[in-house]
Formats: C-alpha cells, structure tokens, sequence
C-alpha cells in the first residue's frame, strides 16, 4: 500500500509477533465500566480482571449485593430449586395457580407481560423444549463449576451452613423421582427423626438432603468474592458506590464513557450492564427489544433469642413456598414470586403468608423470635429461562449480562464469562448463541 516490498520471513515474523503482542496490549490496556454490583457484576468483573482489563465497577447503592442478591436471592444450593425440576413444573404458564412460583396479578398484569408469557408459552411448546432445557442444565452445570473452582482459588467457604433439605409433597417426590432417579431421597419418617426442628405436623412425603459443600450464601460468598479480588488486582480494579449510571456516552456508535451522577464520566473502551432494574433505559436509544418482564420477590428476616432453635440446615419447602437459611442468629427465608409488579395488598398478603408458613413449619420459633423484618425486590426474567449475556445489538460494545430470573446465582459464573469475552472480542463459547440478547428478534 505503501510501496514497500513484501518483507521477508524473518521480516514476516517480526510483523506477527508485533500484532501477538499489539492484541495481547489491547487486552491489558482495554477500560471497562461494569453497572451492578451484584452476583453476576462481580462475578464479571473478576472474569475482566482474569484477561487482564481495568475495571470500573458503579453501583448506585452504598454498597455490593444490595438488589435481589441481597434478600430474596436464594440462599441454597443452586441444585434446591433446580431449573430441570422447577421448569418442567412451571413449564405452562397458561395457567397460574397461587402455589406456583410465578404469580400473575391480574388480567391488567398478564396484559403488561403478554410478551413474556406468549415467549414463555412458546418456550414449553417448541418440540425443542426438552433439548433446551438439557442445554440449560449443562449451562447451570458449567456454571456451577466454574463458581466451585473460583470459590476454592480464593478460599471461599461459608461455614454458617450446612447443607439444604428440601421438602417434598406427593407429587414433587413423584417428580423428583422422574427427573433425577439417581438422587436418593429420605422418607418423611428419616427426615423428622433427622431433624427433630421440623414441626411433626408440617405436611410433605419425603425430603432432598444436599450436603455441605454444594450450598453456601450467595451474598456472602460475593462480597468476599469482591473483597478477594480487589486484593488481588490492586489498582487494575476500581469500586464505586452511590455513583449511579445516567448515561452512556457514544462516539462514532460505539460507547466512550459512561454519565454518572455528579456530572463525572468514566472513560471506558467497553460497557457492561449487569444492573437488571438500571440496564434497559441505559441502552433505550438502541431500539433494542425483548420479551422480558419483572419478578416480585419477597424475603423475611428473623432475629432469635436461641440459637439453639435455628435449624443447622437450609430448609426448602416447595409445598408451603419458602426457603429458610440460618445466617448466625437470624433466619432469612425467601418466599414466592410474583409475575410483574403486585399491588400492595397483594404484598401484604404474601408477607402474612410468608411469616406463617415459616412459623408455621418449625417447633418453639415463635417464642424465640426477637424481631422480624420484611423486603421485597424486582428482578428481570426472560420466557426461555436463559439470560441476556452479550453485545447489544447495534452497539457492539455494550453488553448486557442481565434476565437471570431466580437463577442469578445459579448462571452468574457462565454468564459473566459470556459477557466477558464479548466484551475483549474473544470467543464467547458454546453458550453464547443461547444467551444472545438478540435471539429473540432473530425469530
């Protein structure tokens, strides 16, 4: 091009190296703002770090896991609620019933999430249905492991807990045992003498016992994630909080900085969105749409005068519909989840509901309770149960790892090497085309 003759082969190898470190620099040089400090936030940031990034992280609360990954997001095992067993329950959703996870409001909340319920109808009644949901579960399954192998690097354990029990009525054994038939199972009998909290007149036919080492607190295991990680990457790694994310600032289509309160903006060569309420309007200017809505979920907190009386255990009960874990002298349980947004006496219903399942199911809690606390939070879910991780489209350097619907926890590792690598160019792996934001437009 420039009338120079072709280089020779030493030549040609001294050009190749030069772009092998030229790609191996723009790595290592590359600025990248993540929005949300939550599971999947962090989980992003340390996959940023791993490829040698800088990393802005800017959450608008005063602090990490302050959204769903603080109160309802599940604090069991990722295998309690397991997608393969819960999605093929609550695979229909042409029907609601009020035991179910997902609560429709009412015809004016079923019209608001039209989309997401003709996806979701759509999801079930593919042909492919049941091949994707083994492609979810090997998605949850690498996820898993990734988030094993990370947590063992960094020394990661939460000896609060000791295991998930998850009670099951007639038919959920039933279901258990068509879904998984190599999971033993402990009769009603075994469990109640197992466990001798247990009221003796809570209702379920048999129970999964899930051991020590496959449950933790989510919330727990992020911040210290968090606090691992900035010891790790020094100066690479930068947190803000109470800096909330007003805008992303384009040059030429593709984002520069990011706006944040206070009229201060972050340079960055790439965006990542992993704040599910923040994300959408951030990226409105794109025209980028997908059938996504909201889920409701709502969480109690118990402080007891005996620790004696808290239960070793994380305790599921699908059949009352809640999940109870014990963090030092309180109790946290999660409670169902509303389709949309509930009004408020469907609120307070569920937060009555909540409190007397819970007191409900365990021997002398009531007389131990000190105080009670409820909270409740949205979060976004997509109708096929993957979420949103990848390039927007349109705007190739902005990406979005949101939509985990109740398994945040359970796809965050996965999803945040997703979004990861999309965001340096790289291969995003065997995942990424189910996860892509614009697989919904594509149809």
């Amino acid at each position: 091009f420039l009338g120079i003759p072709p280089p020779g082969e030493a030549a040609s190898i001294r050009i190749e190296r030069f772009w092998v470190k030229a790609l191996e620099f723009r790595g290592k040089s590359m600025r990248v703002a993540v929005i949300g400090a939550g599971i999947s936030g962090i989980r992003t940031c340390e996959s940023l770090l791993r490829r040698g990034c800088s990393v802005t992280l800017l959450e608008s609360a005063s602090g990490p896991t302050q959204g769903l990954s603080y109160a309802p997001g599940f604090l069991a095992s990722a295998w309690a609620f397991h997608p393969a067993f819960y999605m093929k329950k609550f695979s229909s959703f042409r029907k609601l019933p009020d035991d179910s996870v997902f609560i429709a409001d009412g015809v004016s909340d079923r019209m608001r999430n039209r989309a997401f319920l003709t996806g979701a109808g759509q999801s079930a009644a593919n042909p492919a249905f049941a091949e994707n949901l083994k492609r979810f579960e090997a998605f949850v399954q690498a996820s898993d492991a990734g988030t094993r192998k990370l947590h063992a690097e960094f020394g990661i354990a939460d000896g609060r807990i000791d295991g998930s029990l998850m009670l099951l009525s007639e038919a959920e054994t039933a279901l258990m045992r068509e879904t998984f038939p190599d999971r033993e199972l402990l009769s009603r009998e075994a469990t109640l003498e197992r466990f001798p909290l247990i009221d003796p007149s809570l209702a379920f036919a048999a129970s999964l016992l899930i051991p020590e080492d496959s449950t933790f607190n989510a919330t727990f295991a992020a911040k210290l994630l968090l606090q691992r990680i900035a010891e790790k990457y020094g100066p690479r790694f930068t947190r803000r909080y109470r800096a909330k994310a007003q805008e992303i600032i384009y040059r030429g289509g593709r984002a520069e900085a990011v706006a944040i309160s206070g009229n201060e903006r972050i340079p960055c060569d790439a965006v990542v969105l992993a704040s599910a309420g923040g994300a959408l309007p951030l990226i409105s200017g794109t025209g980028f749409r997908a059938p996504l809505t909201s889920l409701t979920g709502f969480t109690l907190t118990l402080e007891l005068s005996d620790s004696e009386a808290l239960p070793a255990l994380t305790v599921a009960s699908p059949e009352k519909g809640f999940i109870l874990s014990r963090l030092d002298r309180r109790l946290r349980a999660t409670g169902r989840f509303f389709l949309g947004s509930p009004a408020e006496k469907e609120k307070k219903a569920e937060c009555n509901r909540l409190y007397d399942a819970v007191m409900g199911s365990f021997e002398n809690l009531r007389s131990n309770t000190v105080a009670s606390q409820f909270w409740s939070g949205e979060f976004l879910a997509s109708p096929d149960r993957f979420p949103l991780a990848g390039p927007v489209p349109g705007a190739d350097n902005v990406i979005l790892n949101i939509a985990h619907g109740p398994f945040g926890l359970a796809g965050a590792g996965e999803s945040a090497e997703i979004a990861a690598a999309s965001a340096l160019g790289e291969d995003p792996g065997e995942f990424a085309a189910f996860c892509s934001p614009g697989r919904f437009a594509e149809k």
